[in-house]
């Protein structure tokens, strides 16, 4: 284990590979073919199984000093002596995203948790193969030490990680509202086009949809502020989502207390994000009432609706 001043380098050495089904059998192929021996075409359950099979992966699991997880980091299980290196920030709290960040862009840095508080902490790590957790190295302790570079008192430090603790929470509410209202959106779109080829649609089928969509738009309007102004460059009040971002803007670069500005607007953003995720489910339930009507009137297929038959 070592540390850098804006990162911690964790090395590790692997025996073997962690290889798949199907590289094993290709290992054994090659093998048979360099001794003159037969190869035979693997058998059609063989292949479903190759076809099937997850792909093996390392994941080193870092823990606080009270024991509780902070960040795991996965990574591929190739033989030899490797490194991971961790920035020293919680995980981030933003929705899953299989989106990769441009390498070439400094300022692309993906989602990204807070910065953790100097202190003691451990790394295990763990090989995950066919859905199997195996711990191949126990917890082992290392520290991260500050810098002093500035002069806040350690009750700041302890003010500044419990204030990000609740801003990533808020963080990760606020992402899971919008991941739904983008879900909703994306059936109506579908919907919308399924009334028009359907050639028993109704009026009232039709109005439902309209209404739905007229909550929707009240609803992006809190959530993420009033796009139509902003991009009209008026200026617009701060949103749920704008509120958050700034706090985590400011928090996220810095390790010092948060503001009496950044306390009061964390409140806002909460109290307003529990109705809005009110309004939110009303919105749900009156969308599971039209996908209702268009199983009754066997409209096309249209996502999130489970396939069936009468």
């Amino acid at each position: 284990m070592r540390e850098s001043k804006v990162r911690c380098r964790i090395h590790y050495y692997l025996k073997d590979d962690i290889k798949t089904i199907k590289e094993k059998r290709q290992e054994r192929e090659k093998e048979n073919i360099k001794k003159g021996n037969p190869v035979y075409y693997p058998s059609a359950d063989s292949i479903r199984l190759e076809d099937n099979q997850s792909e093996p992966y390392l994941v080193f699991v870092i823990k606080d000093a009270n024991g509780m997880p902070v960040r795991n980091i996965k990574t591929a299980p190739k033989k030899g002596l490797k490194r991971i290196v961790w920035d020293m920030r919680y995980s981030a709290s933003d929705p899953v995203s299989f989106y990769k960040p441009d390498p070439n862009n400094p300022w692309d840095l993906g989602p990204q948790g807070s910065m953790v508080m100097p202190g003691n902490y451990s790394v295990s790590l763990t090989k995950v193969e066919d859905g199997i957790m195996t711990e191949l190295v126990a917890s082992q302790p290392f520290s991260i030490r500050s810098l002093n570079l500035n002069a806040f008192s350690t009750s700041d430090k302890k003010a500044y990680d419990d204030f990000c603790k609740q801003v990533s929470e808020l963080r990760r509410a606020v992402g899971s509202t919008n991941e739904y209202k983008n879900e909703i959106n994306n059936k109506v779109k579908f919907i919308k086009q399924a009334l028009v080829e359907m050639s028993n649609s109704t009026p009232a089928l039709v109005k439902s949809v309209e209404d739905l969509e007229a909550k929707m738009d009240a609803f992006i309007l809190k959530l993420n502020g009033d796009g139509s102004l902003a991009k009209r460059e008026f200026e617009t009040p701060p949103s749920i989502n704008n509120r958050v971002g700034s706090i985590e803007g400011a928090m996220w670069s810095s390790t010092t207390a948060p503001t009496g500005t950044m306390k009061k607007s964390f409140a806002i953003a909460d109290k307003e994000l529990k109705q809005v995720i009110i309004d939110l489910k009303s919105i749900g339930n009156d969308m599971q009432s039209i996908e209702a009507m268009l199983d009754q009137l066997k409209a096309p297929h249209t996502p999130g609706r489970t396939p069936f038959t009468k």
